[in-house]
C-alpha cells in the first residue's frame, strides 16, 4: 500500500474575528477616575480607532455597531489598523454586514500601508477567495516576504502556492525550500508536505528515509494523516526495516482520530490476527468506521465489501456489542497524554506469534467476546 498524498492549503494571517491587539489606551475603565480613552476629535483617527476596537470587544460602553462605525472612519480617515480591523469585521460579520469584497478592499489598503498581519490576511484572501492572477501574484509576494523574515506558516503557504501552480508552472524545487524551512520551524503540515515530496521525488530526489523522518515529525505533532503515511512506510519497511507492532501503533492513534484509511488497516490486523490476537468484533468495528467515509477509495471499497461478509459470521450478541462501540465512538482529538494511555492498553501477540497469519494457542478473542466463528481451511488468511 502506498502512503497517500492529500490537498494542503493554508491560510495565515488572523482568524476572521480577531482584532490587532489591545492598547493600553484602550483600556476599560474601573473605577471613577480611571482613564478613559476620549472622544475622538475631528481628524483623530487614532482616537476613533482605539475607542471602535473597545466597543467591538465589548470593554467600552457602546455596541458593536457603534464600533464599527467608529472604525470605518478611522480607517477611511487612513489608519491602518482600522482599515484592518474593518476587513475582519466585513469577515466575520460583527457591526457590518458579512462582505469578503469589502473585506479584501480594506486588508489591501492596509497592506498597502505596510501592516504586517494585513499582508499575511491578503495573502490568504487572494488564494481562497478572490484568486486571479494578478492577485496570485501578489500573494506569493507577501507569502515570500513573510517566509523571508521566518514567517513558519507563510512559508508552508508559499509551498503549497508553488507547488500546486496557482500563480504559473508548478515550481517543486522551491516549494520543497519553503517547506522544509516551515518544517524545520515545527509546522506539521509543512513537514507532511515535505515527507511526501521526499517520497515521490518532487522538486529533488527521492530518499525514503527523510520522508519517514518528516512524516513521523508530522505524526507526533497529532496529524493523522502523516500518521497513518508512517505506518504504511514502517510495515512495508520503506525508509526503515519493517515493523508491524510499530506500524500498528500508528493506525491505532490514526484511526482513533477518525482517519478512514487507518481504521480499515486496522481491522486487517485483527481480521488477521497479525501481532495482536484475532478480534472479529474489532476488525467490524473499524471496518464499519472506515465505511462511513464516502467517496470512490479503493481501500475503503474493499472494506465496504468486508464489512458486508463479516457482518454475516458474526452471533447476534457479537453484534449488538459492535453496534454499542459504535454508538459510543468520537473521534479523538490530539491529546500527548491519552494516546500514550491507548499505546499502553495495546496487547500483541508474544514475538513467536508475529507475521500474518492466525494467532498461536496463546492468543485470545477481543475482551469479551465469545470465540469467533469456526473458520474453515479455505478462508482467506487477508482481509483485503
Amino acid at each position: 500500500m502506498t502512503p497517500r498524498p492529500r490537498p494542503t492549503t493554508g491560510r495565515p494571517g488572523r482568524p476572521a474575528g480577531f482584532l490587532p491587539p489591545d492598547r493600553k489606551t484602550a483600556a476599560t475603565p474601573s473605577a471613577p477616575g480611571a482613564f478613559a480613552p476620549r472622544r475622538p476629535q475631528a481628524g483623530d483617527a487614532e482616537s476613533a480607532m482605539l475607542l471602535g476596537l473597545g466597543m467591538v470587544r465589548g470593554r467600552i460602553p457602546g455596541d458593536t455597531a457603534q464600533g464599527a462605525a467608529l472604525l470605518s472612519r478611522a480607517a477611511w480617515a487612513g489608519n491602518p489598523q482600522a482599515m484592518y480591523a474593518m476587513a475582519l469585521l466585513h469577515l466575520s460579520g460583527q457591526g457590518v454586514s458579512g462582505n469578503p469584497a469589502e473585506a479584501f478592499r480594506w486588508c489591501a489598503k492596509a497592506a498597502e500601508a505596510g501592516l504586517p498581519e494585513a499582508k499575511a490576511l491578503l495573502a490568504a484572501l487572494s488564494e481562497e477567495e478572490f484568486p486571479s492572477a494578478a492577485n496570485l501574484a501578489k500573494a506569493i509576494d507577501f507569502y515570500r516576504e513573510a517566509a523571508t523574515a521566518g514567517d513558519a506558516e507563510a512559508g508552508f503557504a508559499l509551498g503549497s502556492l508553488l507547488s500546486k501552480g496557482l500563480a504559473g508552472p508548478p515550481d517543486f524545487a522551491e516549494a520543497r525550500k519553503w517547506y522544509e524551512q516551515a518544517a524545520l520551524a515545527g509546522d506539521a503540515r509543512a513537514q507532511f508536505n515535505l515527507g511526501l515530496m521526499y517520497l515521490t521525488g518532487k522538486g529533488g530526489t527521492v530518499n525514503d528515509a527523510e520522508a519517514l523522518r518528516w512524516m513521523l515529525e508530522a505524526a507526533k505533532r497529532g496529524d493523522a494523516h502523516a500518521r497513518s503515511n508512517a505506518a504504511t512506510m514502517t510495515l512495508t519497511g520503506r525508509g526503515t526495516s519493517s515493523d508491524p507492532r510499530e506500524a500498528f501503533r500508528w493506525y491505532r492513534l490514526a484511526a482513533g482520530q477518525g482517519y478512514a484509511q487507518a481504521q480499515a488497516m486496522l481491522a486487517g490486523f485483527y481480521y488477521e490476527g497479525r501481532v495482536v490476537p484475532r478480534d472479529f468484533e474489532s476488525a467490524l468495528f473499524w471496518l464499519s468506521l472506515a465505511s462511513r467515509t464516502p467517496g470512490n477509495d479503493a481501500l475503503l471499497l474493499r472494506a465496504g465489501r468486508a464489512r458486508a461478509v463479516l457482518e454475516k459470521r458474526l452471533t447476534p450478541d457479537q453484534l449488538e456489542r459492535v453496534a454499542g462501540r459504535l454508538a459510543a465512538y468520537k473521534p479523538a482529538g490530539f491529546d500527548p497524554e491519552a494516546e500514550k494511555l491507548v499505546v499502553e492498553a495495546i496487547k500483541f501477540l508474544p514475538p513467536s506469534a508475529r507475521g500474518p497469519g492466525y494467532p498461536t494457542a496463546t492468543a485470545q478473542a477481543g475482551p469479551g467476546s465469545t470465540p469467533p466463528p469456526t473458520v474453515s481451511a479455505a478462508d482467506p488468511k487477508a482481509l483485503f
